[in-house]
């Protein structure tokens, strides 16, 4: 017979005690305050930013200092008279020995320069001012910023920092917008590196403010009307949608001129002095040959000298030859000149003296005459 199991005396046990939510909950509490902790530090580092330049003059006798990127400015360092009415001194030092020699210029608000050098410098500059400080050096990345000037009689104080430029970065303009290439209508600018080659193109967004503007279209095309179309009218645009000038109507061809000028027969050439057959042609004034090279100057000779020639000896004639005439010779075969004719006999030498006589016809003219009153020989 099998021994019947008696029931156990002892107490069921009690149920698990249920304590995951209260876990959850608490772990939940600490990440919500560690998180809400760091968005605090987050607001107070973009937003407020303690480190920034508040653009105002500090406390009399005061000294602040700020961190820009690379920029340390020291503020104050000299009480003031309590007063704007006058001038500060604005020190622009070098942060590091690479900005030592770096050129600068320091502007007001209206764009004027108030200095300009280069590092390290000291400037005179209106109390109360505000001045944007650009400092350039070759292979490193500019620097611009803007220093406010505290009262009359203080002291300012910029260290500047320069950062080297990598060799195939380039640093440019871009609109805070858009983040292209900033242009003239641009209202906010910023400056910005870019890898050589990727360079983004010029902002779209901001143009030229438009005006309406009349201009005259031709009525034919309907564009741009230009001084050869027949018939116009005024019509108003956008000063940037005029359209473009018309390319139809062209200035009419010009009138074809005809010119007459000497042919060489040989060649079929304009004609030369030295060309021997020559005529007559009309061509086309902007169709007119050439001169002709195939007739040209005769060589250079000996040199021609021109002689005048006594009829009767037939030499170099003289004063008292009678008859004489021009001959064009060799310069060395100038004959001699004439021992036929001389003066005159019978003639005293007082007489000689007195009076003049023509070598042409032998006629006395008195001494002082320039032409022969018979013949008109120049004496």
């Amino acid at each position: 017979m099998s021994t019947p199991i008696e029931p156990s005396t002892q107490p069921p046990d009690p149920a698990p005690k249920r304590t995951g939510a209260g876990s959850y909950f608490l772990v939940g509490c600490i990440v919500a305050l560690v998180v809400g902790l760091l968005a605090a530090i987050a607001i107070v580092l973009i937003v407020w930013r303690p480190w920034a330049h508040r653009g105002g003059p500090p406390e009399k006798g005061a000294e602040q200092t700020t961190t820009e990127g690379t920029l340390t400015t020291t503020e104050g360092t000299q009480p003031g008279t309590g007063t704007t009415a006058g001038t500060s001194a604005l020190e622009i030092l070098a942060g590091n020995p690479a900005a030592n020699g770096a050129s600068y210029k320091l502007f007001d608000t209206a764009g004027t320069v108030l200095a300009s050098g280069t590092l390290p410098a000291t400037a005179n500059v209106p109390a109360g001012a505000k001045c944007k400080l650009v400092v350039n050096k070759t292979g490193y990345q500019p620097w611009e910023g803007w220093e406010a000037i505290g009262e009359a009689n203080s002291t300012q104080n910029i260290s500047v920092a320069l950062d080297k430029i990598a060799a195939n970065t380039v640093r440019l303009t871009v609109c805070t917008q858009t983040g292209r290439r900033a242009t003239q209508w641009c209202p906010t600018t910023t400056r910005k590196e870019f890898i050589k080659g990727q360079e983004p193109g010029y902002c779209t967004l901001h143009k030229a403010p438009v005006t309406r503007v009349q201009v005259k279209v031709c009525t034919v095309t309907g564009r741009r009307a230009n001084r050869y179309c027949p018939s116009t009218v005024m019509k108003t645009f956008d000063s940037d949608r005029v359209p473009g000038y018309c390319t139809v109507h062209g200035a009419p061809p010009p009138q074809q001129r005809t010119v007459t000028v000497n042919i060489c027969l040989d060649s079929g050439k304009r004609a030369t002095k030295h060309c021997p057959n020559v005529g007559q042609r009309t061509f086309p004034a902007n169709d007119v040959p050439a001169y002709c090279t195939v007739h040209r100057p005769p060589p250079p000779g000996k040199p021609k000298a021109t002689v005048r020639i006594c009829d009767a000896s037939g030499q170099r004639a003289g004063r008292y030859c009678p008859s004489t005439h021009t001959e064009r010779m060799d310069a060395n075969a100038i004959p001699p000149p004439c021992t036929m004719h001389t003066e005159p006999p019978g003639k005293s030498s007082a007489q000689s003296a007195q009076y003049k006589w023509c070598p042409e016809c032998g006629t006395r003219n008195r001494a002082v005459a320039r032409v022969c009153r018979t013949c008109g020989h120049r004496f």
